[in-house]
């Protein structure tokens, strides 16, 4: 059973944010897996610092949007995701330098992020990026 799946409550109504959105859900599911196979510490370090990257990476395609459209809430948004990237890097940092990270505290975080930022947060963008013509 997937950690998170994708439905439609998730969506964006961009396909573009929407597949990106997806890739996210697959990189969690896949770190669950590593985790449940019970992965090596590194390799679960890897997993965690690949999700940062590119979330990093979808996080300045958004941003590039905001600021192509003029999105009015681009500040607030953009602080969020910093502190997301933020998160995710200090666990992976953790992760490799072999502290203990609590499953329940990624779990939350993460559940968070999909719950809180993408079907929360993200949503709130839709309108813009479609009446600037991104659907």
């Amino acid at each position: 059973m997937a950690f998170a799946e994708w439905t439609q409550e998730y969506s964006v109504n961009v396909t573009e944010i929407d597949d990106q959105h997806k890739k996210l859900f697959d990189m969690i599911d896949a770190y669950y897996e590593a985790l449940g196979r019970q992965e090596r510490t590194e390799a679960l370090a890897e997993l965690l610092e690949g999700l940062a990257q590119y979330a990093a990476t979808h996080f300045s395609n958004e941003e590039a949007y905001f600021d192509k459209f003029g999105y009015a809430d681009a500040e607030a948004h953009k602080k969020a995701h910093a502190n997301l990237v933020a998160k995710v890097t200090d666990i992976a940092t953790r992760a490799r330098q072999g502290v203990a990270v609590l499953n329940m505290e990624l779990a939350t975080f993460l559940r968070d992020w999909l719950n809180n930022h993408i079907k929360g947060l993200d949503t709130k963008y839709s309108q813009c990026f479609n009446d600037n013509g991104l659907s």
